[in-house]
Parts: structure tokens; sequence; C-alpha cells
């Protein structure tokens, strides 16, 4: 599965990206600062669902349940306890981003159910954020999954480091990725 997470100044042609997504991956609505984040987010999730495509909005249970799409929490959001994800409408994901072993319990107990762990490589989007590596990638999944949350990588993710993290099981891996999700966009994903 593919989640392609939305940023308008590094991918300002959303619907095309959109548009080349299958039915079975997801979008992450980030934007968290778009001057009209509500117009904005009802466009994403009209072409989402006309494709077959889940979406969520980031740190706005009101507008998920306007918009009836999942939520997406920062790690900003587990460390406020923000109202919890129980509280959201039921998409297929309710995500979380995950930083460190200590906020999965955290992300479980607010009803998530998607662990976006992050940044598993160097990325652009956080440039002195230290990459996890495969390693520590791998435990921290191991860990999600014991609380009942389904892992999947972002940060710095490419076609080349999907298999580098992944091997030959990438088709079943979940990654996520801003402007790398071009290059995903190649390999062969099953939902």
């Amino acid at each position: 599965m593919r989640l392609f997470m939305t940023d308008r100044g590094r991918q300002p042609d959303w619907q095309k990206v959109i548009r080349k997504l299958k039915r079975g991956d997801h979008v992450i609505i980030r934007d968290y600062d778009h001057p009209q984040r509500e117009t904005y987010a009802r466009a994403i999730t009209a072409l989402c669902k006309a494709r077959g495509i889940s979406c969520a909005i980031g740190g706005d249970t009101r507008l998920a349940w306007r918009l009836n799409i999942g939520v997406h929490l920062r790690e900003r959001d587990l460390q406020r306890r923000t109202p919890a994800l129980r509280n959201a409408p039921r998409g297929p994901w309710n995500s979380a981003a995950i930083h460190h072993a200590r906020d999965l319990k955290k992300a479980s107990d607010m009803g998530a159910n998607l662990a976006l762990i992050s940044p598993v490589f160097p990325t652009q989007s956080h440039p002195i954020a230290r990459g996890l590596g495969r390693v520590r990638y791998h435990q921290l999944a191991r860990q999600a999954q014991s609380f009942g949350l389904s892992p999947a990588a972002l940060g710095g993710m490419t076609r080349r480091s999907a298999r580098l993290l992944f091997g030959i099981a990438y088709a079943r891996a979940k990654i996520a990725a801003i402007d790398g999700i071009s290059s995903l966009s190649r390999l062969y994903f099953s939902p």
C-alpha cells in the first residue's frame, strides 16, 4: 500500500499524484496551514472517493466528521492527548506519526490503527532529523504490531530505499511518501 502525504509546497500537483494511486492506497491530507483547508480537503476527498482511495485529515477530528474520513495525529497531538481517534469517523485507517517507541501505546490507546514510523531515512521535510535506519524501523514495526498497529515506513522513501528496507517483500509493505511517491508508483503494490 502506498500512502501519499500532501504537501502543497513540495508536491503542488496533488491531483496528478492521486490519479496515479490505485484502489487500496491512502492519502493523508496535511497542509495544516492551508488558508482554505476545508475546501482543499473536500476537493482531495472527492477525488479519492471517486477513485476508491481512502483518506484522512491531519489533526482535525471535527473536519474528519464533516468529510467522513479518517484522522492522522502528529507527534504533538499524541503528547497533548488531543481528542482520541475513537471519536473520529471509522475509516480504514486512522493513523499516528511515530518517532519513538514510547508513542506506540499512546497511539493505540487513542484509537490509531496505522503507525507511520519516521523518519526511516534522511528526508527533505525534516533535514536535521536523523533517520532510524533499517534495523530500528523493523524493531519499531514489530513493537507497533504488538499494540495492534499496522506499521508504515515514512521518510526518504523511494523505489531504492523501499527495496533496501523490505527486500522482495516490498509489495506487501505500507510505504508513505510526499515527493517520493512518484518513484514508488513504478513498484508493484498489492492492496
